[in-house]
């Protein structure tokens, strides 16, 4: 109940700023829009979160168009992902983990944590189609040991997934 009062409490100032339109240009807009994307995404709502992502992204595709590594870019085709997957809509989130996987990698490196975000996606969109070989390459990628304690990681889904890929390899 607390953290859905936190949404709602997110929600509540981000559709304010929106209203009172004191946004500077147009980053802050999609800044804006993607985060009440994402709190639609934690809440589960995933067409009004969708929504609101697309929206984001196509401003920045626009502000963007010289710079298709953009990590503010990347971030918003990340949530996108991570939508599709949970639709069961592989294609679509393959193409766009592909290239954030791209941006992140070329801007932070391997071991930052929006890289590693994107190494999670991949093992899930591998582990949700039951490729459990696939999807351990990535929860190793991840590299448990060094995930920031204040990452949104979740710990307790990486450990699950890897017990189940673990107990599948194991009876192949």
């Amino acid at each position: 109940k607390m953290a859905q009062r936190y949404n709602n409490e997110a929600l509540n100032i981000h559709y304010k700023v929106l209203e009172n339109r004191k946004i500077n240009n147009d980053e802050d807009k999609a800044f804006t829009l993607h985060n009440i994307g994402v709190i639609y995404e934690n809440l589960g709502n995933y067409p009004e979160a969708l929504s609101y992502l697309k929206q984001a992204l196509g401003i920045r595709n626009k502000i963007y168009k010289n710079e298709p590594m953009n990590p503010n870019l990347a971030q918003t085709r990340l949530h996108i992902a991570n939508i599709y997957l949970n639709k069961e809509m592989y294609n679509d989130a393959w193409n766009l983990l592909i290239e954030v996987k791209k941006a992140f990698e070329e801007t932070y490196g391997c071991e930052h944590t929006y890289t590693k975000k994107v190494y999670f996606s991949f093992a899930k969109y591998y582990y949700y189609q039951e490729l459990y070989n696939d999807a351990m390459a990535f929860l190793k990628l991840v590299s448990i040991n060094n995930i920031d304690k204040n990452d949104s990681i979740n710990m307790l889904e990486i450990n699950k997934m890897i017990e189940k890929c673990n107990h599948y390899i194991i009876e192949k």
